[in-house]
């Protein structure tokens, strides 16, 4: 075991489909991901409640099933720069998220496991999707194909400052 890797950590990237990659003493997480049907999204009345009743189920279940003993979630922030930004803001779209964020927080409340919110500007900075699911290739060689496992996973290398190199060309 290298003691540079998260270990018995959970790193989330949430939303409507949340993704959760267990980081076990490697470069090499575990990653597993809740999705909310498409069909539920359409009953806007039950998404939320749906949403934190199988998302903080299943989060509690992973947290029970093993010695997780912190769990970093990527939390929300509104860039007044960026059209993509303000609209989900406009239509709510963070304050969902910012509840559903609350809910995980409180499983972990209620596990007495110690948790951190933290933004993508502090785990990435300014780095692209596209750069992002670069970089994580080239560390541990996985290719993941939802955007939301490659997040997750580059959320325990950030956390692990290894997400800040360049190459020199």
């Amino acid at each position: 075991m290298d003691n540079r890797y998260l270990r018995n950590v959970l790193t989330v990237d949430t939303g409507d489909n949340t993704a959760i990659a267990y980081w076990k003493g490697d470069k090499f997480p575990i990653v597993t991901e809740i999705n909310c049907p498409v069909w539920k999204l359409k009953q806007q009345n039950d998404q939320l409640k749906y949403m934190w009743m199988q998302f903080c189920i299943t989060l509690k279940t992973i947290i029970m099933s093993d010695s997780i003993c912190k769990v970093y979630f990527e939390g929300t922030n509104i860039y007044r720069s960026s059209l993509k930004s303000m609209t989900a803001a406009t239509r709510g779209n963070l304050t969902k998220l910012d509840y559903l964020i609350g809910g995980y927080a409180n499983i972990c409340c209620q596990l007495y496991i110690d948790f951190e919110i933290i933004t993508a500007q502090q785990w990435k900075g300014q780095m692209s999707k596209e750069a992002t699911r670069a970089k994580v290739f080239l560390l541990n060689g996985k290719y993941y194909e939802s955007e939301h496992a490659i997040d997750a996973v580059g959320i325990g290398f950030g956390i692990m400052k290894m997400l800040n190199w360049r190459v020199e060309k």
